[in-house]
Order: structure tokens, then sequence, then C-alpha cells
């Protein structure tokens, strides 16, 4: 029992500074009225030079209390200058099994970023567009405030 209890409080650590100040790359989409409307598609567009490194790939999201779900159910589309095309459906559990969220408090917001791959690596130099669609069904959901991208060199990552 306090090993679980040790591994989960290690979780939560890595899980609250996983998204902090050494962050590689961080852009950020503020929606409107804390909605995410299905039709809203947030772009992120990052510069890669770097061909050889492994990179984690985290989705940093802001949310109010108004947010109604136990999981974020994402689409993430990558696509380079180069026409390499890679995409993704995730679900990004957002509250603990006793139904209170997960992620730090910031004043009325709770700020949470989970990775989405890891030992991700970038195949040619240029511009990347990460783009991040709301696949959960609710034609607009309430109660996010932010969602952004954060790029991390694997080594920086831990």
């Amino acid at each position: 029992m306090k090993f679980l209890k040790y591994t989960f409080t290690a979780f939560l650590i890595f899980m609250l500074f996983s998204c902090g100040s050494n962050g590689v790359k961080k852009q950020q989409y503020t929606f409107e009225d804390n909605r995410w409307g299905v039709s809203v598609h947030p772009e992120f567009v990052f510069r890669m030079n770097d061909t050889q490194g492994e990179y984690q790939i985290l989705a940093d999201i802001e949310h109010t209390s108004a947010l109604l779900l136990d999981d974020l159910e994402l689409a993430l589309n990558i696509e380079s200058d180069a026409g390499e095309k890679r995409s993704l459906d995730v679900v990004l559990p957002i509250r603990q099994r006793n139904g209170a969220f997960k992620g730090e408090l910031k004043g009325d917001y709770r700020q949470l970023c989970v990775p989405l791959r890891h030992h991700f690596k970038f195949h040619s130099k240029g511009n990347y567009t990460f783009t991040l669609w709301n696949i959960t069904g609710k034609s607009s959901l309430k109660g996010i405030h932010k969602i952004g991208i954060v790029i991390k060199k694997e080594e920086d990552a831990h």
C-alpha cells in the first residue's frame, strides 16, 4: 500500500512540474468564454532544427471547475513543411479516481500538463504545425480556458 502511495505521489509531482520553465518550446491558445467549440482547431507552429534528438510532446491545459468531464478526448495532427503527416487520438485523464481534478490550482484555473508522445523525432528541419481537435462529442466544451503544446527534449522532460 505504501508503495502505491509513493508511486502515485511521484507521478503527481512529475505531472505538476512537467510543463515548467525548462520547456524547449511552448505555445497556448485562449478560448473565448472558456468554451472549446467543435469547429475551433487551435494550431501551433514550431520551428525545429534538431533531427537527431528525441522529444516529448505535452498538452498544456488550463480549465475551470465548470469542466464536467473525467477525461478529455483530443486528436493531434502534426504536419511538417516537408509534407510529413502524423496523427493520434488521445484520452487525457483530468480527474483523479476520487473525482478531484488533477493538476495545480492557479487562481480560478487548474493547470495540467499531460504527455501526448514520448521519444518523438523530427525527421526534417523546418516548421511543424500541431493542430488540436476536440473529439469529445460535445459541440461546445465548457470550462476549457487555454490549451497548448509544449515540446521538450526527452532528457529535459523528467
